[in-house]
């Protein structure tokens, strides 16, 4: 499953109660992810586009969301992004120890809801990205787990590290 949504209110991820119930957090979609991920099934999320550090938007910060921050893929002629490069971990991207994987985020053609395309930008541009690595990674070895999965994401030979998070996974494609 592949969602790209989230609250207005940024919060960390916790072990125990989730993040998810303060400020407008669902409990079904929680206990909903819950429920996927202990049927095998992938709960990918883009983390939030609000420039926050150390907060992910509700339900990537859900604990067994697979939740995905973005990397500058693609930038103005300026050569410059909000303030970054090429390669740079997004400043706009919700940042934090929620993240499991970093993915490309800018200039992806995507399909719309009437038949079109678009050029989108931003998490909801990378969480695509990851869940195709996810599939790729169950169709090469199909009775993988989601923990080995996960361990495959964050064991990536590429890693990428800001002034506030060091060695965050990015999956390159």
């Amino acid at each position: 499953v592949n969602l790209s949504a989230g609250s207005l209110m940024p919060r960390p991820r916790t072990s125990g109660n989730p993040c998810d119930f303060f400020g407008g957090g669902d409990q079904q979609i929680s206990d909903g992810i819950a429920a996927l991920y202990a049927a095998g099934i992938p709960f990918v999320i883009a983390s939030g586009n609000d420039f926050q550090v150390n907060k992910v938007n509700f339900p990537s910060c859900i604990p067994q969301a697979i939740t995905v921050g973005s990397v500058v893929s693609f930038v103005a002629p300026d050569g410059l992004r909000f303030g970054n490069r090429v390669g740079d971990i997004a400043s706009y991207s919700n940042i934090g120890p929620e993240i499991d994987v970093l993915a490309p985020s800018e200039g992806i053609a995507t399909a719309t809801n009437n038949g079109n395309y678009m050029i989108g930008s931003g998490t909801s541009s990378a969480a695509p990205f990851i869940a195709g690595v996810i599939a790729l990674l169950k169709q090469a070895k199909p009775t993988a787990t989601l923990d080995e999965i996960r361990m495959a994401l964050a064991t990536t030979i590429n890693y990428k590290s800001d002034i506030y998070y060091s060695n965050l996974p990015l999956v390159h494609l």
